[in-house]
């Protein structure tokens, strides 16, 4: 009894600490005040690390229990940021503490087998957190992704709510990310989303009338307000056609450049360590290269890149094992998604509660299988 009254200690006190640290975090992501260049690209890892030692205090009293599913991911993380840094460092970027940060501190604090128990209340503050900068609220691309993220993540818990829950949480969520304007996002969400709506009746043995009678509806309201902000829908989603030219096939001019970007990157930009984390400003003019993949072969070259795509692979491969568990589905979906064309990923960016969940939710994917039991040390 008192040991289950620790624990709900613990995660009170987690959750009142993270959601002022991520409400600040919040503010540094939007770059309210000018803080990214305050604080200065290179040194953004600065908070995650704040942020690690923080998680650090309710995590160390545990024993940390390796299984060989979790030293293989640690191998593979270990060679991934072991390519990063020889890259960072042979371009004068590297930093030593940064290195700690991500080869030795983030797998002792959030591959420990109690970050599990953790879960629930990280994603909480986060979605509080969230909200009180719904007053800024305008088409806006990093705000837009702050909420498709901790949305997305949020309907793995919401689709075991009645009907009626599920709907007004799906439709308030559209709506917001209509008003961002951001394709990404809105493409994000009408993917997931349709896909549950596919999946629920696939999985459903006997389709009652009036299940499928609540999904017209449900389609209906969307639609209406789909119509009601038509002109929002319409200039996030088809606003860059009116600058495509058919005849010369200008795919760029629908990628906002994206494309030319990327096509530089790999005629040009590609070696075995990168061009280092100032490639793109030097090269394009923006910080980064508004993906996962070309930011990774343009920064940190192909070896990086190459073990990136691995450890992106692994986690698929035990999220679709562990594809029961909806909260670890709907998350990676909408991260790896969203970094088609935006860069998200944890390292040299200010995506920080995006990166903090991408954390705390690979280590309990790691730490799912029923025969690891958390133990005090």
């Amino acid at each position: 009894m008192i040991m289950l009254s620790k624990n709900k200690l613990d995660k009170q006190i987690l959750f009142i600490l993270f959601s002022g640290c991520f409400l600040v975090s919040n503010g540094i992501t939007l770059n309210l005040s000018n803080l990214h260049q305050r604080i200065g690209n290179e040194n953004s890892w600065i908070v995650l690390f704040f942020l690690t030692l923080i998680t650090m205090l309710f995590t160390i009293r545990y024993k940390f229990v390796f299984t060989k599913k979790k030293l293989l991911f640690l191998v593979i993380w270990e060679l991934f940021l072991l390519s990063v840094n020889i890259s960072k460092y042979l371009h004068n970027e590297f930093s030593i503490l940064e290195f700690l940060l991500y080869a030795i501190l983030v797998p002792m604090v959030f591959l420990n087998s109690s970050i599990i128990r953790y879960r629930e209340t990280f994603i909480v503050a986060i979605f509080i957190s969230v909200l009180p900068y719904f007053y800024l609220f305008a088409p806006w691309n990093t705000l837009a992704i702050l909420i498709t993220i901790i949305g997305v993540t949020g309907l793995a818990f919401i689709v075991k709510k009645r009907p009626f829950v599920q709907y007004s949480y799906i439709i308030i969520f559209f709506l917001l990310i209509f008003l961002t304007e951001h394709r990404t996002s809105i493409i994000t969400l009408i993917i997931i989303i349709f896909s549950t709506i596919f999946i629920k009746v696939y999985k459903t043995k006997i389709v009652k009338y009036i299940d499928i009678l609540k999904m017209l509806i449900f389609l209906i309201i969307v639609a209406c307000f789909a119509y009601l902000f038509y002109d929002n829908v319409l200039n996030a989603l088809l606003n860059k056609w009116s600058s495509y030219n058919a005849q010369t096939s200008d795919i760029a001019s629908l990628s906002s450049g994206r494309t030319d970007m990327w096509e530089t990157v790999i005629k040009s930009g590609t070696s075995l360590l990168g061009n280092g984390e100032t490639y793109f400003n030097h090269t394009f003019g923006i910080y980064h290269a508004h993906n996962h993949v070309f930011q990774i072969l343009g920064a940190y070259g192909i070896l990086s890149l190459f073990f990136f795509l691995i450890l992106v692979i692994f986690i698929l491969l035990e999220v679709f094992k562990h594809r029961n568990k909806l909260v670890y589905v709907y998350f990676f979906s909408a991260y790896f998604i969203v970094g088609l064309t935006e860069y998200i990923f944890f390292i040299n960016t200010f995506f920080i509660y995006p990166s903090i969940l991408f954390f705390v939710l690979v280590g309990s994917l790691f730490n799912e299988k029923r025969d690891i039991k958390v133990k005090c040390s």
